[in-house]
């Protein structure tokens, strides 16, 4: 059972409700899409902390990666100039 939520700044997140799945939520980030896979059993309330978690958690990732390649850049125009 799939839906559609809303945009949260860059990231639109598409909840995937499982039957099977019984007690753990997952996010997967894919291209500008956060799929977040539930429970079924879980209402939208019950799901909007952990959503906003697993959010910020991964825009905090995408953020840490950006600001690496960013320091590799800069080491490496330092490199290139000896």
């Amino acid at each position: 059972m799939n839906k559609e939520v809303h945009d949260s700044k860059s990231l639109k997140i598409k909840i995937v409700r499982s039957v099977k799945r019984m007690k753990t939520v997952q996010a997967r980030h894919r291209g500008d899409v956060l799929e977040i896979l539930a429970p079924a059993h879980l209402s939208d309330a019950e799901l909007k902390p952990h959503i906003e978690n697993l959010r910020r958690r991964i825009e905090q990732r995408q953020e840490a990666l950006k600001l690496n390649d960013e320091d590799l850049q800069m080491r490496a125009m330092e490199i290139n100039q000896m």
